[in-house]
């Protein structure tokens, strides 16, 4: 019988009908171990995460019991139970291996959240939420340890989220938060606007919010808004998936974002895969510009290492309310984003964008991992992963030794507003600083003493997922105080507690090792063990040449050192204490863990081989260590090699012995640090790592190099280009390789020729540029917030947008100034000058006369003797042009003059000095050299320098012509200045503390320690013609001056910024290999 053709066609339309649902039912389970984190729960709609449940449910992702995720129970956070909420514990869940961690809110849970609450948009108390320092740690960890995928969604990185929790988030996802997060709103006059936002708003402008129709906010960290209407905008915010998105997700589309986003910067702009685009009229794209908002901005950032993958959405995706009830048929996607472009919905772009997006990804878990690149070998069952060669240090790699030329740096304990000793270095700054190592072409990293166990957590987890790891040279440090005070490195306080300190790094590098907090060193449990990474032990310090030598003298006689694995040949007892420490180190590593690994010990020319009949101070070639006494046996298998600090300027031999200032390098230059290493290489049976060598890219100077390879007063630029040049000569001149000296700039810092005018107990609290100690590093910790600074270029944007500071306007017509602005940070006093008038480069012809101190400066300008006030003028800024201008100090107020004239009589003294208001103004100098004599061969005179010069320049990093040692720009009608606070001889800026009267104090050499607290730092204009006329000026005849007064600090502002040197020390990392036969 039959069927008629309407029973086919119901037949028909019953199989398509069910075809959906048997289809789901016939696909299998695949099983996905995901731990969902969601903290703003605040009602049991579950809004911010069911959506991803749904997914999950729909592509039959089923948890380790084969059960399908349910969006009230399988999500760790905050769970409301009833009136009160419950709290998981995320740390003891992220034990367990997950293949998948999804973060998809953090916000947490609000008083204003709870139901049948009252809530008219204000801000209220957090009572739940946050992503916590220890969660954020057990996250990383699992990702290190375990592997796997991390996906995290807006709002991972503004409130409530503290700063360390953020820059946790910014080393796992491999980007940082610019500060902005917005929204698109619907209607800008309706209820979904918060009040605070409105309440910002119109404290900000002083306007009523009356905005209507469609917009978008973008709000900063610090609160300022900035709202687009309808009026500006375009179209709508966009969402579009860029190349590599589409060659990883194979997704093209474009669509419509309509909800909480947040501004990110990728570290690597390769890893974007979507962007966000804002649509907005040329006013608008002034004001974004104007405020660092940028119109194209990350949607989708995709990071992946060897251990694990991090993807972050930059937007409130998975937040979703309009979830359909069921997910058993196939097809609801596909159909939902279909009806998707007739309906105007919120939830739109969630199937639309969303859902296919996070699909791909999950095809592709679990994540595959990689093992590590480092290798080892076993010789009788030691384990080594390094030795030394005829020349240069190897490493196990392909089954074979392999030369490594060491491209390495160094890192310390320095961090603005602390002590190395107060070890507050985070972890997320090391896993930063090393992800920035490595991409400068760095393989090795040395530190000098212990770190904290976050250090080498760091490190474990950037070498599990690096492509190339970061050797590690670890420093065992001798502590001077009792070195020195004992004048004998064999006694106990001495040689015990180094014996201590050698076994316990030993046990450290292992993750083995548990360290008691002592005042001033790092503490701690030590877990990790980078045993693998350790390349070699530079044990030691910059010895003394007084303990040396009377450690000999008290030791004459001692013989030979024989120890199990080390052992010296004609050795002085220095040498033979430290081969016994070597021994010490060997002996207890390889016993106890069965390791060994190249060895050698701190060496500097103060205490090298070679004898130099050119250097004047008895104190820089008194004694000798020569590594070359000291030798390791066959059944130590990695040997020693030699590591010396070599600078270009230091000591004097370097810049006076013949045969070194005429030595021709590989380029046929006349280079005294190519001859110095020539002398060296030729001198040592082993290889030399050159574990120091650079220049400091500073503002003040300390030491001339008879090549221009100075102790400071370089542009970062400069300093990249010499430290390149020395880095070809450690590497022409056949060394092993060399470790730039340092990574990051040190503000605790001290310099002899300016530790006698600032407060040592304040330095690590402001950057002093004149001290070039504090600036050797390839990282500038830049000063004040970032989105604060103020760039000496002539633009005055970044003013418009600083709060602190002080406006002084004009009233007088004859004055060519409309209005001046001041402000500070922890480094420079800024001004701005705005002209009426385009300003002439070549005629700049002003004075800004300061007043700091009090009863005393003074009263006249030199050149313009129509000016007369009260006698109160400490300091000039004279501008001139491009060549002339400079600081002026009243004579009666230079500690320069007074130290090295009146104090040490090494220059001349002259008798107004003295005497205030003398009508005389100096120079501000710094000293280089006090006079010498080269053993009778050579007198040299005193050397000074005037480092009062002011730079014309551009002060902004992102400037093509950006100068660093820039003091002043003029751009059309702006004059800009900064001027550094040691200039204005303020001892401590962060709690104004000034150099007092030095002529008052009852003994001539405690002078330079007197001290005063100003109130505030008093200044004026003057401006003149070519004939030294005054036309005008802001001072008064009472000698009334403005004054501007700045906040005093214990938590010093700054940001961390990596200077052009980095640039070229990369570069040169990368294209620099052995020398050519």
């Amino acid at each position: 019988m039959k069927m008629s053709f309407s029973k086919w066609i119901a037949v028909l339309l019953l199989f398509f009908v069910l075809l959906p649902f048997v289809w789901w039912q016939l696909q299998a389970k695949k099983p996905l171990n995901v731990m969902l984190i969601d903290k703003t729960v605040p009602t049991t709609s579950y809004r911010e995460h069911k959506g991803l449940t749904w997914l999950f449910n729909y592509e039959k992702y089923v948890k380790d019991n084969g059960q399908f995720y349910n969006p009230k129970k399988d999500y760790e956070g905050i769970k409301p139970t009833g009136s009160n909420f419950q709290e998981d514990d995320l740390v003891s869940g992220l034990k367990k291996k997950r293949d998948l961690i999804y973060l998809a809110d953090t916000y947490g849970v609000y008083q204003a959240d709870l139901p049948h609450t009252k809530h008219d948009g204000r801000k209220s108390e957090q009572l739940y939420g946050g992503l916590t320092a220890e969660e954020a740690e057990a996250i990383s960890r699992h990702l290190f340890e375990k592997g796997g995928t991390f996906i995290s969604e807006f709002n991972s990185f503004a409130s409530p989220t503290r700063p360390d929790v953020r820059e946790q988030m910014y080393d796992l996802l491999n980007l940082k938060w610019s500060g902005w997060t917005g929204r698109y709103f619907k209607d800008l006059s309706n209820d979904e606007v918060p009040v605070w936002m409105r309440e910002n708003y119109e404290k900000q402008t002083n306007k009523k919010w009356a905005f209507t129709g469609v917009g978008i906010v973008l709000v900063n960290a610090e609160e300022r808004l900035v709202v687009i209407p309808e009026r500006h905008l375009k179209g709508d915010l966009l969402f579009s998936f860029t190349k590599e998105g589409d060659k990883q997700l194979g997704l093209s589309s474009t669509s419509k974002y309509r909800y909480w986003f947040d501004i990110v910067i990728p570290l690597d702009k390769k890893e974007v895969l979507a962007n966000y685009h804002l649509q907005v009229d040329d006013e608008t794209k002034r004001l974004l510009k104007n405020e660092g908002v940028p119109l194209t901005f990350p949607a989708v950032v995709h990071h992946q290492t060897k251990r694990f993958q991090t993807y972050y959405f930059a937007g409130d995706y998975a937040d979703n309310e309009e979830i359909p009830s069921f997910y058993q048929a196939k097809g609801i996607p596909l159909l939902e984003k279909v009806l998707s472009y007739v309906r105007k919905k919120d939830s739109n772009f969630y199937w639309q964008t969303y859902i296919p997006m996070t699909q791909r990804i999950l095809k592709d878990l679990p994540y595959k991992t990689e093992k590590s690149s480092v290798q080892t070998t076993k010789v009788k069952d030691v384990t080594m992963n390094g030795r030394v060669g005829k020349s240069y240090l190897q490493i196990y790699k392909d089954g074979k030794w392999q030369d490594l030329l060491i491209k390495g740096i160094n890192l310390g304990l320095g961090k603005p507003g602390y002590y190395p000793g107060e070890v507050a270095v985070t972890k997320a700054e090391y896993m930063r600083w090393f992800k920035q190592m490595g991409a400068m072409n760095a393989n090795t990293l040395r530190i000098y003493t212990l770190h904290p166990p976050s250090f080498y957590q760091a490190l474990a987890e950037y070498n599990a997922t690096a492509k190339k790891p970061l050797y590690l040279f670890q420093g065992v440090w001798v502590d001077e105080e009792p070195f020195v005070k004992s004048q004998n490195a064999f006694k106990p306080e001495v040689s015990d507690v180094f014996e201590k300190e050698i076994k316990r790094m030993v046990d450290v590098v292992h993750g083995n090792a548990t360290v008691t907090p002592v005042k001033g060193h790092a503490s701690g449990t030590y877990q990790a063990d980078v045993s693998k990474y350790l390349l070699g032990w530079i044990i030691g310090i910059e010895w003394d040449p007084y303990v040396v030598e009377n450690t000999d003298k008290a030791n004459k006689g001692l013989s030979d050192f024989e120890g199990k694995y080390v052992y010296t040949r004609q050795a002085s007892p220095f040498e033979h204490w430290v081969a016994s420490h070597l021994n010490t180190l060997a002996v207890y590593e390889d016993t106890k863990y069965k390791w060994q690994r190249p060895i050698s010990f701190v060496d500097w020319p103060t205490t090298d081989l070679l004898k130099h009949p050119f250097e004047p101070s008895n104190k820089e070639d008194r004694v000798s260590v020569d590594p070359n006494h000291i030798y390791t046996n066959k059944s130590f298998y990695p040997g020693m090699f030699a590591s010396y600090h070599f600078y270009p300027y230091y000591p004097d031999f370097m810049n006076y012995e013949p045969k070194y200032v005429n030595y021709k390098d590989h380029e046929g230059n006349k280079n005294n640090y190519a001859g110095y290493l020539n002398d060296m290489k030729a001198a040592h049976r082993m290889p030399i790592v050159v574990a120091e060598f650079g220049v400091p890219g500073s503002r003040g100077m300390t030491h001339r190099n008879v090549n221009g390879m100075d102790q400071g007063m370089h542009s970062e630029q400069e300093q990249g280009t010499i430290n390149t040049k020395l880095f070809k000569d450690i590497v022409n001149e056949k060394m092993a390789g060399g470790m730039v000296f340092t990574w990051q700039d040190e503000w605790f810092k001290r310099t002899w020729n300016t530790m006698d005018v600032d407060d040592p107990d304040r330095r690590p609290f402001w950057s002093n540029v004149q001290t070039n100690e504090q600036h050797f590093g390839l990282m500038s910790f830049d000063p004040g917030l970032e989105s604060q600074a103020i760039y000496v270029d002539g633009d005055s944007s970044d003013w418009e947008k600083r709060k602190d500071k002080t406006v002084y306007n004009i009233q007088q017509p004859e004055s060519p100034l409309k209005d001046v602005a001041v402000a500070s940070d922890e480094s420079y006093l800024y001004l701005k000058m705005d002209y009426k008038k385009s300003v002439n480069k070549k005629q700049l012809n002003t004075y800004v006369a300061f007043d700091t101190l009090g009863n005393q400066g003074q009263s006249t300008l030199p050149k313009v003797p129509s000016f007369k006030t009260t006698g109160s003028i400490d300091f000039l800024m004279d501008l001139k042009d491009s060549s002339t201008s400079r600081m002026l100090v009243d004579s009666y107020y230079d500690t320069f003059y007074f130290q090295y004239a009146h104090q040490l009589h090494m220059i001349k003294e002259v008798p107004y000095a003295s005497k205030k208001n003398n009508g005389t103004y100096h120079p501000i100098r710094l000293v280089l050299n006090r006079k010498f004599n080269i053993k009778g061969r050579q007198k040299v005179p005193f050397e000074e320098y005037e480092t009062g010069i002011l730079k014309m320049g551009n002060g902004h990093p992102d400037a093509k012509n950006y100068n660093s040692l820039t003091d002043f720009a003029v751009k059309g009608t702006v004059v800009e200045a900064r001027i550094p606070w040691q200039l204005l001889n303020v001892k401590d800026p962060s709690t104004h503390e000034i150099m007092g009267d030095m002529w008052k104090a009852e003994n001539v050499y405690l002078g330079l320690e007197e001290k005063a607290t100003t109130k505030s730092i008093r200044f004026g204009i003057v401006n003149y013609d070519q004939k030294g006329n005054m036309t005008s000026t802001t001072i008064d005849k009472q000698g009334e001056m403005w004054k501007y007064d700045w906040k005093q600090w214990e938590e010093p502002f700054y940001h961390e910024r990596l200077k052009k040197s980095y640039d070229i020390m990369k570069k040169a990392y990368n294209d620099i290999g052995f020398p050519t036969k």
